[in-house]
C-alpha cells in the first residue's frame, strides 16, 4: 500500500493533491482480489457493501461482462474447492486439481471452507446466472450490469 501511495504522490508532484484520477492511472489494481471481495460480501449477506465495491469497479472502467466472467470463474472455483475439501483432499492436491497457484488456491479454499449449505446452493445458482450474463446482453434480455447485479443478489437473499 505504501508503495502504491508513493507512486501516486510522485505522479501528482510535491504539494499536489492525489486525486481519484491519479489513483486510477497509477495504483495497481488487482481485479481478482476485488472480485473475491465482491463475492465474499454478497455471500456474507452484505449486499450494500458488495454493490458499493462493484460500482467502484465499474466507475474505474471495468466492464460488467468482464466482471461477470471473473465472478463466475471465482464462484465455480470456490464450489470446486468446497467439493474437494468435503472429500478431505489435501491442500497440495486441491491446488493441483484447481490448476491455480498455491496462494490462489488458499484464497479459494479459505472462502470455500466458510460456506454453509444454503450459501453453497446460492453460489451454485449465482454461478449459473453469471454464466448467462453475456447471453442476456447479446440477446437484449437485459443489460449486462443489470444481469450481473441480479445474479449477485441471488447470494444475498438466502
Amino acid at each position: 500500500l505504501y508503495n502504491e501511495l508513493d507512486k501516486a504522490a510522485a505522479y501528482a508532484g510535491a504539494g499536489n493533491e492525489i486525486t481519484r484520477e491519479i489513483i486510477a492511472k497509477i495504483v495497481t489494481r488487482d481485479l481478482d482480489y476485488v472480485v473475491f471481495e465482491v463475492l465474499d460480501q454478497f455471500i456474507a449477506n452484505r449486499a450494500t457493501d458488495g454493490l458499493r465495491t462493484l460500482n467502484g469497479l465499474m466507475e474505474n472502467g471495468e466492464k460488467p461482462l468482464m466482471i461477470a466472467e471473473r465472478l463466475r470463474d471465482k464462484a465455480k472455483l470456490t464450489l470446486q474447492a468446497r467439493q474437494l475439501i468435503d472429500k478431505r483432499i489435501g491442500k497440495d492436491e486441491i491446488t493441483r486439481r484447481l490448476g491455480v497457484s498455491s496462494g490462489y488456491a488458499w484464497r479459494v479454499s479459505d472462502s470455500a471452507k466458510r460456506l454453509t449449505s444454503a450459501q453453497i446452493a446460492a453460489l451454485t445458482d449465482a454461478a449459473e446466472a453469471l454464466s448467462r450474463v453475456t447471453t442476456m446482453q447479446l440477446t437484449g434480455q437485459a443489460k449486462a450490469e443489470d444481469a450481473l447485479i441480479r445474479a449477485l443478489m441471488l447470494l444475498a437473499h438466502r
